[in-house]
């Protein structure tokens, strides 16, 4: 990896900033029951984290991102499913 410029941090920063974004703005969408919606912000934000770990160096940073990647993935799988029924009952009503 380069040695990061303040344009490269920047860049990062914002990067980052987005993710967490979409980790709070899918977090909102499962409130209100808009699962469809949550499930696109977690899908996001594993692949925003997941552009951050290719171009990250330090491995304990590395971590973090995984975890969140983790979780985002799992959050979005289990609302894939939580969709998948919803449509189900509506059918079968």
């Amino acid at each position: 990896m380069e040695n990061p410029g303040s344009g490269d941090k920047d860049t990062f920063n914002i990067q980052l900033q987005a993710a967490m974004t979409h980790i709070k703005l899918a977090k909102a969408a499962e409130q209100k029951d808009k699962y469809e919606l949550a499930m696109k912000h977690y899908h996001d934000a594993a692949s925003k984290l997941m552009e951050l770990v290719r171009s990250e160096a330090d491995p304990e940073k590395k971590k973090v991102f995984m975890k969140h990647i983790n979780e985002s993935i799992s959050s979005a799988g289990f609302l894939k499913t939580v969709v998948k029924d919803k449509k189900n009952q509506m059918v079968a009503t």
